[in-house]
C-alpha cells in the first residue's frame, strides 16, 4: 500500500501549483516527489482515490477561476491533466464530491467581482470519463451581513453533502448562513430554505465538517473567531445549534480561523487560527455535542490556511500559507492535542493537503 499526498500552493506565477509527496504514517514523513506543472494558485484540492482522480480549484486564467481534473497514476502518484471547466465565479476556494462521486461541487468566494465576470456562489459539474463535464447547476446567493468590510455581499466558502446523500450545505461567510440544497439525479440543485441554518450575525461561517452519520455539524467562523456545534434534535432530525466556543486572542492580535477537521469517531475537532498562528483542539461531548477546549499550540508556521488529519489519524497536517511550511503534528490518540514537536516540511505558499491511498 502506497500513500501519496498532494499540496496545493500559491505559485507567484511559476506554474507549479501542486506538490507531490509520498506519505509515511508511521513516521509522519512527507517525502517530496516533485511538482505538477501547468497550474498556478491551486487554492483547493479534492482527491478521489476510488476513481484515481484529483481535482483542483485554480485562480489562473483571468478573473474567473478554473476547475481542473487530473488522473492519478496509482503506482507513481504522477498526475495527468484531463480537462478544465470555468468555475462560474472568482476566487473558487472550496470543492467536494457528492457522496456517490458522480458530481463535483464548487464554492466561489467572489471577493473582487468585475463587471461582466460570472459571480455564481455555487457550480456543479458531472464527473465524466474525460474529466469534468459542462456545469449542471449554477446558483447565485444574495444578501449581506453586519460587517461592512467583509459582508458587503454573499461569499460562499465551503460546500459539502451530508453522508446520507441528502442535503448539500454551503457555508456563506457574507450572509451568515449555511444555505441548504437538494442534489438531484441530474446534478441540479434545488434550494431547501426550510433547512437553512442561521449563524449568529457577524460571525462569518468559513468551513464546516459533518460527522459520519450526518447527525452533527461543526462550523468554524472567521470574522468573529468561534467554532459552532449543531446536532440533529427532535423527531424531524433537523440540525440545531447546541453550542459555540469563542476563541480569544491577545490584545492587538487578529484571529482569523480557517480550516476545520474532525476525527472519524466524531470525538475531536481541530481548527486552524490565522493571525495568532495556532491550532485549537476541542473535544466533542458524546451526548450533547457540546465542545470543550483540549489545547492550543503553534501551527508550525505563519498564517495556517488549512489543516487535515492523516489517513491513520495519527498526525494533523497544517498548511501554513505565508510561512512557507507544512507542519506535521503527531497526536495523542483520542486526546485532541499534540504528542510532541511538529515535523516541518518546507513548501512556499502551502494552501492545503489531501491524501490518496493505493
Amino acid at each position: 500500500m502506497t500513500v501519496f499526498a498532494y499540496a496545493g500552493r500559491e505559485t507567484g506565477g511559476d506554474g507549479q501549483g501542486i506538490a507531490r509527496f509520498r506519505w509515511d504514517e508511521e513516521t509522519g514523513t512527507l517525502s517530496l516527489l516533485g511538482f505538477v506543472s501547468g497550474i498556478d494558485d491551486a487554492i483547493w484540492l479534492v482527491a478521489d482515490q476510488a476513481s484515481q482522480r484529483l481535482y483542483a480549484c485554480s485562480g489562473q486564467g483571468g478573473p474567473e477561476s478554473r476547475v481542473m481534473a487530473y488522473a492519478i497514476d496509482p503506482a507513481s502518484g504522477d498526475l495527468r491533466f484531463l480537462n478544465e471547466q470555468p468555475a462560474g465565479g472568482a476566487d473558487c476556494c472550496h470543492a467536494s464530491l457528492s457522496r456517490d462521486g458522480s458530481v463535483l461541487m464548487v464554492a466561489n468566494y467572489n471577493g473582487a467581482s468585475l463587471p461582466g465576470v460570472p459571480d455564481a456562489a455555487v457550480r456543479v459539474f458531472p464527473v465524466t470519463a474525460e474529466g469534468l463535464g459542462a456545469a449542471t447547476a449554477t446558483i447565485r446567493h444574495s444578501g449581506s451581513g453586519p460587517n461592512a468590510a467583509r459582508q458587503e455581499r454573499d461569499h460562499a466558502h465551503w460546500i459539502g453533502q451530508d453522508p446520507t446523500g441528502g442535503q448539500v450545505r454551503v457555508a456563506d461567510l457574507g450572509i451568515d448562513r449555511m444555505v441548504a440544497y437538494r442534489l438531484g439525479s441530474d446534478g441540479g440543485l434545488t434550494p431547501d430554505p426550510a433547512a437553512d441554518l442561521a449563524i449568529p450575525a457577524g460571525l462569518g461561517p468559513r468551513h464546516a465538517v459533518l460527522d459520519a452519520a450526518g447527525q452533527r455539524l461543526f462550523v468554524i467562523a472567521e470574522l468573529e473567531a468561534a467554532v459552532l456545534s449543531f446536532a440533529a434534535t427532535g423527531a424531524s432530525g433537523a440540525l440545531e445549534q447546541v453550542h459555540m466556543v469563542k476563541i480569544d486572542a491577545p490584545e492587538g492580535v487578529e484571529n482569523y480561523p480557517s480550516g476545520i477537521a474532525l476525527t472519524s469517531d466524531g470525538g475531536n475537532v481541530f481548527g486552524a487560527l490565522r493571525g495568532v498562528d495556532e491550532v485549537i483542539g476541542l473535544a466533542v461531548d458524546p451526548e450533547s455535542g457540546a465542545l470543550s477546549v483540549t489545547g492550543r499550540w503553534p501551527s508550525g508556521g505563519e498564517w495556517p490556511r488549512d489543516l487535515c488529519l492523516s489517513p491513520g489519524e495519527r498526525h494533523l497536517i497544517v498548511a501554513n500559507q505565508n510561512g512557507g511550511t507544512i507542519a506535521v503534528h503527531p497526536l495523542v490518540p483520542g486526546a485532541g492535542r499534540p504528542a510532541g514537536a511538529a515535523r516541518i516540511v518546507p513548501l512556499q505558499g502551502a494552501m492545503g493537503v489531501v491524501f490518496a491511498t493505493f
